[in-house]
């Protein structure tokens, strides 16, 4: 059963306001400022296994179909997808990559339109749109991994006691005078 409104932050969103905030002529401009897989993360937070259980899998996925038309539209290739295919399509994105976001998925459409994930052949398929989403979610697990890491970085030296940190210090000038004695 598909419920017509869901709470977030103390504001009710109906179905249509949902249709209206994701539809792909909408997206175009308000998301025309997501240029890297930080911003696309960052754009929306919520996944689209939370639409799906608020406003319903029918719902989620229309949406996601209906940007797929936008770019079965926009592409120009020889064989573009039928109904059925978009419809399998996005069914397989929103089981699959439920974790991501409507903005994540639109990143992914507008860098496919872009040609940045590789040329198309003269073909649109499920196998080639997946595979787009597939290398997007090891862009994100990527992003997320040296996030972590620059955390761990920041907090590493704070970690050690000040007489360990003044000997870590005086060991890296010792390596950074050597590397200029043998350079220079």
């Amino acid at each position: 059963m598909e419920q017509e409104q869901f709470k977030k932050e103390d504001s009710i969103i109906t179905i249509e306001v949902f249709m209206k905030k994701f539809s792909p002529v909408s997206m175009v401009m308000e998301y025309r400022h997501v240029k890297t897989v930080k911003d696309a993360i960052e754009s929306e937070p919520n996944a689209l296994s939370y639409y799906s259980k608020h406003v319903g899998d029918s719902v989620v996925i229309g949406m996601i179909e209906a940007h797929i038309f936008g770019l079965n539209d926009s592409i120009n290739v020889k064989s573009p997808l039928k109904p059925l295919q978009m419809k399998e399509i996005a069914v397989e994105i929103e089981s699959t990559f439920f974790y991501l976001s409507m903005a994540e998925i639109f990143y992914v459409f507008r860098q496919a339109k872009l040609g940045k994930l590789g040329k198309l052949y003269g073909a649109l398929s499920m196998e080639v749109i997946l595979d787009w989403f597939e290398k997007y979610s090891m862009e994100r697990s990527n992003h997320f991994i040296n996030n972590q890491m620059r955390v761990h970085d920041k907090y590493k030296d704070d970690s050690l006691r000040s007489d360990e940190k003044k000997e870590l210090r005086r060991h890296n000038e010792i390596i950074t005078d050597h590397k200029n004695k043998d350079n220079g």
